[in-house]
């Protein structure tokens, strides 16, 4: 009769890590927003630190940030640019192992971006978004493209593939457009500076896995149904799309694995 560790299974991934995530408000262009500094600051007290104003001319590319604000832990920065307000967040390691953190994070920043935009945009902003990325690293040093290959195409690996991606668009319950993309992916060990030509052998590989990159937004009822617009209560009804989605498709990954 063999052993437990000889009847169990061989996992292929590890745990996944949530990297990071974005969730922005868009609105109708705002020129001069950078005036609003003050208005922001007041709203954003308490979590971040004084506004970075940057002299960027109105006249130029409204989707250039013309304030950002850092956090005092420095994991997560506010970005304002004349059409929208972003909560940019990236998770310590810690963090990133427990994604309820970062439910929770998300769910006390949220509302106050809301609150934000909806007082420098006339008429309320126009529809909001999270993008999330998350890292499954592979257990063994299998080939990440044949992995790819076998679990995602249900097909052998070419020979001579280095990276696979596949992308997906959805809309989800005629209100939010859902797009994924699973990649491939790897991290290489400290290499030359900056300031060098670097070379990143395969030899010199660390880590290697599957990549998630979610983007959920209702810019589909914006689109389709005449005058939509954000509310508080359906900018959080993004946020929690957003986040079921992103664990439909860590599941999916990892029930491939038998996990």
């Amino acid at each position: 009769m063999r052993s437990n560790e000889m009847m169990e299974k061989t996992k292929t991934f590890e745990s996944p890590r949530l990297l990071q995530n974005t969730f922005a408000v868009f609105f109708k262009r705002r020129p001069a927003i950078r005036r609003e500094a003050n208005l922001f600051e007041a709203l954003f007290e308490g979590k971040y630190g004084p506004p970075q104003v940057l002299g960027v001319p109105d006249e130029l590319d409204p989707e250039i940030p013309r304030i950002i604000f850092s956090s005092r832990h420095g994991f997560s920065q506010i970005v304002i640019t004349e059409v929208s307000l972003s909560l940019l967040v990236n998770y310590s390691r810690e963090w990133q192992l427990d994604r309820q953190h970062a439910r929770d994070y998300l769910g006390e920043r949220v509302p106050a971006l809301f609150q934000a935009a909806q007082a420098v945009s006339a008429g309320g902003p126009s529809f909001s978004g999270l993008v999330s990325g998350v890292r499954i690293p592979l257990a063994g040093d299998e080939d990440v493209a044949a992995v790819f290959s076998r679990f995602f195409l249900g097909i052998p690996a070419e020979r001579g593939v280095f990276d696979l991606e596949l992308k997906r668009v959805r809309v989800v319950d005629r209100t939010y457009f859902s797009n994924t993309v699973l990649g491939t992916y790897r991290v290489w060990k400290a290499g030359p500076s900056a300031s060098e030509i670097g070379r990143f052998p395969v030899s010199g590989v660390s880590e290697r896995g599957i990549q998630i990159s979610s983007d959920v937004n209702d810019r589909h009822a914006f689109n389709e149904r005449e005058g939509y617009g954000s509310t508080a209560r359906s900018t959080l009804e993004v946020l929690q799309c957003g986040l079921s989605e992103l664990e439909a498709q860590i599941d999916s990954v990892l029930k491939r694995d038998g996990q």
